[in-house]
């Protein structure tokens, strides 16, 4: 078996193709980092007063078995207009057990009066729980 023999040369080509190779990568995922979904704690979030309607635990079967979504239904107003949601967090959160999910909804019950949280943006968006 023959041993790899480079020259200077060799070795300073491989090394600059690789690091190119490396800056355009992190390049490429600097300029994407927008595109990348936050958890939430940079937004600004405005709080409405809400009523809640009704809970409900949704099942959800899946090639894996059966999640659960925690659901509040809920109105309010913004800015003059009546809207509706029944998000208990800003995006969609399952559980594999119904005891985490209704953990989520428990101290919420028809009629009861809580704070709802929206993007000004978008407010028909609602939701009860703000991320962590």
């Amino acid at each position: 078996m023959e041993a790899f023999d480079f020259s200077g040369h060799e070795l300073v080509i491989g090394v600059i193709v690789v690091g190119a190779a490396l800056a355009g990568y992190g390049g490429f995922f600097m300029m994407h980092q927008d595109d990348i979904s936050t958890s939430g704690d940079d937004v600004e979030y405005e709080t409405v007063n809400a009523t809640i309607s009704s809970t409900d635990l949704a099942s959800i079967s899946t090639g894996n078995g059966t999640v659960y979504r925690p659901e509040a239904s809920f109105t309010y107003t913004f800015n003059g207009s009546q809207y509706s949601s029944n998000n208990v967090f800003p995006t969609e959160r399952r559980f594999q057990y119904p005891a985490d999910a209704e953990d989520q909804i428990d101290d919420f019950s028809e009629g009861d009066q809580i704070t709802a949280y929206i993007q000004k943006d978008s407010p028909g968006e609602a939701f009860l729980r703000k991320p962590e």
